[in-house]
């Protein structure tokens, strides 16, 4: 993770330097399900908030992925709901998913539970 962050980190300034591509205009995917193994999967999912941390841009892609099937036997639907909170709560901007009415109702139980802890609502 920490080789795959400073990689990031030097395209992240090439691009903003180099080409002066405006730093809102940059996205990180970091590629859920391709090329790695559940447990790098799972590893990035743990460390989302250093992504986000290094640029607030985070998309996060786990919907229905081979990773997810691999540690349930029933409803991947209910993991990615799993991973979309955790995505949310590291600070994730974008989500993308198959079932959007699962993943709405997910946020939104994530955010009435984060406005009740920042005493918002």
């Amino acid at each position: 993770i920490q080789d795959g962050s400073y990689w990031l980190e030097e395209r992240l300034k090439y691009a903003l330097h180099r080409y002066a591509i405006p730093k809102w205009n940059i996205w990180i995917d970091p590629g859920f399900g391709f090329a790695k193994n559940p447990r790098q999967n799972f590893e990035i999912l743990a460390n989302l908030e250093d992504l986000v941390e290094l640029h607030n841009n985070v998309l996060v892609g786990t919907s229905r992925k081979r990773f997810l099937k691999s540690v349930t036997r029933y409803d991947v639907d209910v993991c990615t709901a799993a991973t979309t909170a955790i995505g949310v709560s590291a600070g994730a901007n974008i989500i993308r998913v198959h079932d959007i009415q699962k993943t709405a109702d997910v946020v939104s139980v994530f955010n009435a539970m984060n406005n009740v802890a920042k005493g918002t609502n």
